[in-house]
């Protein structure tokens, strides 16, 4: 076994026996949930930047960049833009939502039992959908370092977020995140700063990459920028582990600088980790792009050091991979399967049925990651699960515009039909991505609805 295997495997065990030991504790489906402690800014701004710096903001940003240039990572920063829009308005309206451990109890907590169902059904597929997209970038890691078959490495890597995320719910995945933060943010860097020197210097990449490489529309039109850089703002927006972020913090006002100051922190890491894609091109313009940044770690580190950096790639999939799983389990559990039980389940058989949904959703993920190879694709199909359907409530509902129920699913349903009427009947013409038309379309007919049937503001 060599040093940087040593390492990794060293790091896996860590992670497993942190999330073990942090399982303790744990008796009911809120503490699974949003944890029986409340954390402070610090803690948020951390737990924060893992649920959403995974391998398609990193892995998948280098890939882009390495084929089509900076535009992608000026299209991420719309990701950012919602972020911070996000910390200034929606975390100090939080308050209101004491008790809450989902975004299907917010909704349900305002338009009743039906809408939760709904909410958990659409919380799940997106969730499943990402978690996918870190579960695919989990298999490469290991085939390129360890010289194991994907699937294995799945298994393997996968297994592990698995194991401490079932155990430990929410409180594993925070302390975990913690850890694995510290290490992305030492070993990115690094990264980085080594492939800078392998590459001949700054200069000398700006000078090694085309012209076409520095168009901010990535080689295409204006339209089309435009709705990558709107479908990475709202498809992500609010999703369930990020409402289950801003649920844990001791107070809003906390909760609210800790979310800002993770949008900002995400600008800095878009910038490196696209960076990482112009150096991998640098060096070697026949790489294959989906390997861009794997491939500076195989060829720029000294044995050691790789291992380390490596550590920290595991580090971004594994921070976003138990996120997204812990809240596709309570989604399913607390949103649908309890509602639709009435609530006649004992707090004991509820923590064991949404323990066992995490497996099974987990191992759902793998066959996603499996079917649908690419992270991109992966991403913007499951947004469109979000974006057009819930998020428009969720938005305006939390800002304190109240619709009558029978809006909200009249929205719901133009939302969602016309993203894919959008996407897969027209083909997604002028390049504009369907969960933008679905969005708007939306939010548009449910306010245009509400103001012909009297506006209610929920009172602040």
């Amino acid at each position: 076994m060599n040093i940087d295997a040593f390492i990794i495997i060293v790091y896996l065990v860590i992670i497993l026996l942190i999330g073990i030991i942090s399982s303790r504790k744990l008796k009911s489906i809120d503490d699974f949930a949003v944890s029986n402690v409340k954390y402070g800014k610090t803690v948020i701004f951390i737990t924060m930047c893992c649920s959403f710096l995974g391998g398609g903001f990193s892995f998948g940003n280098a890939t882009e960049v390495f084929k089509n240039g900076i535009g992608n990572i000026v299209a991420l920063c719309g990701f950012s833009i919602g972020q911070i829009f996000i910390g200034k308005c929606i975390a100090l309206k939080m308050y209101r939502f004491t008790g809450c451990i989902s975004t299907g109890n917010i909704i349900g907590k305002l338009y009743g039992r039906n809408m939760q169902i709904a909410t958990g059904i659409l919380s799940t597929i997106i969730c499943a959908g990402i978690l996918g997209a870190q579960v695919s970038v989990m298999g490469n890691i290991f085939h390129m370092f360890m010289g194991i078959p994907s699937f294995i490495g799945v298994i393997v890597g996968f297994g592990i977020v698995l194991i401490y995320s079932t155990l430990g719910g929410i409180k594993a995945d925070i302390i975990t995140d913690v850890v694995q933060f510290f290490v992305l943010i030492i070993g990115i860097p690094f990264l980085v700063f080594y492939g800078i020197i392998s590459a001949g210097g700054f200069n000398n990449i700006i000078q090694s990459i085309s012209v076409d490489h520095l168009n901010i529309l990535n080689n295409s039109n204006i339209t089309t920028f435009i709705s990558m850089f709107t479908t990475l703002m709202i498809g992500e927006m609010l999703v369930p582990p990020y409402v289950q972020r801003l649920l844990i913090g001791k107070d809003v006002k906390d909760t609210s600088k800790a979310t800002i100051m993770s949008g900002y922190a995400s600008i800095i890491f878009f910038i490196m980790t696209g960076l990482i894609g112009f150096i991998a091109y640098t060096i070697n313009p026949e790489m294959n792009p989906e390997f861009a940044m794997i491939g500076i770690i195989r060829s720029v580190l000294p044995v050691g050091l790789s291992g380390i950096i490596i550590s920290a790639m595991m580090a971004i999939v594994l921070s976003t991979a138990d996120s997204f799983l812990n809240s596709a389990a309570v989604g399913i559990i607390n949103d649908v399967y309890i509602p639709i039980k009435n609530g006649k389940i004992r707090e004991r058989d509820k923590l064991k049925m949404v323990r066992i949904a995490n497996m099974i959703i987990g191992t759902i993920a793998i066959l996603v990651a499996l079917l649908i190879p690419s992270l991109l694709n992966i991403l913007t199909f499951s947004y469109s699960f979000w974006a057009p359907t819930i998020l428009p409530v969720l938005l305006m509902s939390i800002l304190g515009l109240k619709f009558r129920k029978t809006i909200v699913w009249i929205g719901i349903t133009i939302g969602f039909t016309s993203t894919f009427l959008w996407d897969f009947v027209f083909n997604s013409p002028y390049g504009i991505n369907g969960l933008i038309i679905g969005f708007i379309l939306n939010l548009l007919v449910s306010i245009i609805l509400q103001f012909f049937n009297k506006v209610i503001y929920i009172k602040l």
